[in-house]
């Protein structure tokens, strides 16, 4: 018996076992299911949909390097890319971490009516990730000075490496900076203009990437992120101006 064959047996086992359950059980179980879905796709009519363009557009501007690189020059060219973001793994635990804690209690903070306590989080948060980058670029530096041959063992890529460690740094940097504006605006519910920006984003994004891969190599993809995310930023903080002046 292979492994398909028992993974096979083992479902169809699973599915006799949920008939000894009983048929009113079973049903139960589905209205469970189903009594929410109108609550959904309210939800999702108001903001959800929104927030679903935005996670797209916002993977297209953040990773559009790896499909172009890696579909026109093949997984190899990628490679020294994909070292260079390793060394910052640490930074982006940093920004999942601080968006997951961050942002329910920026939430409650506005709802309450404590703005200023809000923004004033904010600002400890990114101040606290500002931190983390330093920590984490000093090593990345230390790293690629003193450790390069053992962190790196092919004998070609260094320049791609260096380049793409320098370029990913700079693209961290501008989330640590963005990312406090980005998670109080999904806090007060904008969402629809969130996307947009998103949208404006990934259109001058990928066709950048497109064409500094094409001139300069796959290291240089990378420019076409950092001007996505520089574009991010700016129209992130004008919408974070208006928002408190209003």
């Amino acid at each position: 018996m292979n492994l398909y064959s028992l993974a096979i047996l083992v479902a169809i086992s699973a599915f006799i076992a949920c008939g000894f359950l009983g048929l009113d059980y079973i049903l139960k179980i589905g209205r469970g299911i189903t009594a929410g879905f109108s609550g959904f796709f309210e939800g999702f009519k108001q903001q959800g949909r929104y927030a679903l363009v935005g996670v797209l557009t916002t993977d297209a501007t953040a990773n559009s390097h790896v499909y172009l690189v890696t579909f026109m020059l093949g997984p190899e060219a990628y490679a020294p890319l994909a070292a260079a973001r390793l060394l910052f793994r640490p930074i982006s635990v940093v920004f999942q971490s601080i968006t997951q804690v961050e942002r329910p209690k920026v939430r409650k903070l506005i709802l309450e009516g404590k703005i200023k306590v809000a923004q004033s989080h904010l600002k400890k948060g990114r101040d606290v990730t500002l931190v983390a980058w330093g920590i984490n670029t000093l090593v990345c530096v230390c790293v690629l000075s003193f450790f390069l041959d053992y962190y790196w063992r092919s004998d070609t890529g260094h320049h791609a490496l260096i380049i793409a460690t320098i370029l990913i740094g700079l693209i961290n940097l501008i989330k640590s900076i963005r990312n406090p504006l980005s998670l109080y605006l999904q806090a007060v519910d904008k969402f629809k203009p969130l996307s947009l920006i998103t949208i404006k984003s990934a259109i001058v994004t990928i066709p950048t990437v497109f064409f500094c891969l094409q001139l300069w190599g796959g290291a240089y993809s990378l420019i076409g992120v950092l001007v996505g995310e520089l574009i991010t930023f700016l129209l992130l903080k004008k919408l974070f101006t208006r928002e408190i002046n209003e």
